[in-house]
């Protein structure tokens, strides 16, 4: 009985994990950006010129920047978020972090800069919801 019972515990708990896919969609901008290296963190604010992404719901997913605009791809497995081209090239990998309805923080593992072991670098971004 108590194997039965931490099973159903652990399988909760990964479910609860999970972001739900209808909270990405809709419109994002990016609020700041921290980068981390080796223990050394570095957070700039958005200047603007970032682009407003707009996830949709069949997994297209748009860039806007001013008047100018491009799609990608998206998929959303888990808790990894992957931007793709329309031919379905790997452009980027993010960890989702956290996502609700108003906020998304997405982490992206970065290689070292340095060829010694034991490095540690990633970039975090920090999103909310446009209305």
């Amino acid at each position: 009985m108590n194997n039965s019972l931490s099973i159903i515990i652990a399988m909760l708990s990964l479910a609860a994990c999970r972001p739900n896919p209808t909270d990405l969609q809709g419109t994002w901008k990016i609020d700041s950006i921290t980068t981390f290296y080796n223990g050394f963190t570095m957070t700039t604010a958005a200047a603007g010129d970032e682009p407003i992404q707009h996830y949709e719901p069949e997994g297209r997913l748009r860039m806007t920047k001013g008047t100018e605009f491009r799609y990608f791809l998206y998929e959303l497995r888990s808790d990894t978020l992957t931007h793709l081209t329309t031919e379905h090239n790997r452009i980027e990998t993010f960890t989702i972090v956290e996502l609700d309805q108003n906020r998304l923080v997405l982490q992206m593992e970065k290689k070292p800069l340095f060829k010694e072991k034991n490095q540690r670098r990633y970039e975090t971004r920090f999103f909310s919801r446009v209305e």
